[in-house]
């Protein structure tokens, strides 16, 4: 990936952590805005499915400061 500030790839990552509605086609716009490559993040234990749980698992993360582990990296 280029070098680019760090804002710009927080605001990558957040727009791929999210569940996959629109966001890929969000990352597609910023890719062309900032000319940079896209960097699916996986998790390696996925979240779940549903909704709520998903939001209940991301609160405790950010409530523990915990980081999930990747199943790929850049």
């Amino acid at each position: 990936m280029k070098d680019r500030p760090d804002h710009v790839l927080w605001l990558l990552f957040f727009i791929n952590k999210a569940k996959q509605t629109n966001n890929e086609v969000a990352a597609k716009m910023i890719q062309k805005v900032v000319e940079s490559d896209i960097f699916r993040i996986v998790e390696a234990k996925p979240y779940p499915e549903d909704y709520t749980e998903t939001t209940n698992v991301a609160q405790r993360e950010v409530k523990d400061n915990a980081i999930p582990e990747l199943s790929s990296h850049v």
